[in-house]
């Protein structure tokens, strides 16, 4: 057992990028753990770092609400987004050996977390985000402690945000993302305590350690691509980061997700989708897939245009 672990409650039909996430998450098997909580049938051939229990959204529900004594009932998977700083209280029972608990997503190729992670967790840290502007609902650490495991009750939001179907974004910076990429001080808004806002403020109190800092990739342009190389990520400048998040692509028509039996341990993805070594190498066959690509999402983005706006 590792020191660390990340909690990912996820209901629903499995992500075609699941076997992605696994295959990076094998190359950070020595030093972080993956629970993963889920009503879908556990895959076969995980890495030893992964661990799948079954859990159904109504029995997370039940144990939501018996913890934070609140009433829960989630309907829609993605209102867990929400929920993400209260899980080191919901799954206590699962984390307690634990020295650092996390929130996740799927949607993720991991690389060397350990290059990235090591030196900042040896500095006693509270908190362990990978977004400089706000708290990153992708990955973001907590130290395992009542106190910090609590923190998010100190939110006068949380109430409201708990019960409502309503995506608020709390984890993060309540849909204040282009505002703080401007710079924007998040704290001259206190009508809504996100945990960014919640965290940033005790930190300038001295009640808390905060570590917030750049270190992912969460886009490609056109000219842009990530390598997955034996657990690493670069991009096409040879910078390396703790992992890649295509939150940007994975909804774009022309972005495609391939099917292989076994995921290679070098592959590359640019902004029409993934590449095996040999498919990236060909400079005609990249040419005339990216081309093939592109038309094929054209086709779909008309599609689903038609029968959305016309159609319907």
């Amino acid at each position: 057992m590792n020191n660390i672990c990340i909690v990912i409650p996820y209901f629903g039909k499995w992500p075609r990028y699941l076997s992605f996430f696994l295959k990076s998450c094998s190359y950070n098997s020595k030093f972080i753990d993956y629970i993963i909580f889920t009503d879908n049938d556990f895959p076969l051939g995980g890495p030893s770092n992964v661990k799948f229990y079954e859990m159904s959204m109504n029995y997370f529900n039940e144990l939501a609400s018996q913890k934070l004594n609140i009433d829960i009932s989630i309907t829609d998977p993605y209102k867990l987004c929400d929920f993400k700083p209260s899980y080191g209280t919901i799954f206590s029972e699962y984390i307690y050996n634990y020295d650092y608990w996390g929130h996740g997503d799927l949607d993720l190729i991991l690389g060397n977390l350990s290059k990235f992670l090591k030196g900042v967790i040896a500095q006693d840290y509270h908190i362990i985000s990978l977004r400089k502007e706000w708290v990153s609902g992708s990955f973001c650490l907590y130290r395992n402690t009542t106190e910090i495991n609590n923190l998010f009750r100190c939110s006068k939001s949380v109430p409201s945000v708990f019960l409502n179907d309503h995506h608020y974004s709390f984890t993060e910076c309540m849909h204040l993302w282009d505002q703080l990429i401007k710079g924007f001080d998040i704290l001259k808004i206190d009508y809504y305590e996100s945990m960014t806002y919640l965290i940033q403020k005790k930190s300038l109190e001295g009640e808390l350690k905060y570590y917030h800092n750049t270190v992912i990739k969460e886009s490609i342009d056109r000219k842009d691509f990530v390598c997955f190389n034996n657990g690493r990520v670069l991009d096409s400048k040879n910078c390396e980061y703790a992992f890649y998040h295509y939150i940007t692509e994975k909804n774009k028509f022309k972005f495609f997700f391939p099917i292989w039996e076994n995921v290679p341990d070098k592959f590359y993805i640019d902004s029409t989708g993934f590449y095996t070594e040999s498919e990236w190498n060909n400079l005609l066959y990249r040419f005339i897939f990216r081309i093939s690509r592109r038309v094929s999402g054209f086709k779909k983005f008309i599609s689903y245009y038609l029968n959305r706006y016309i159609v319907n």
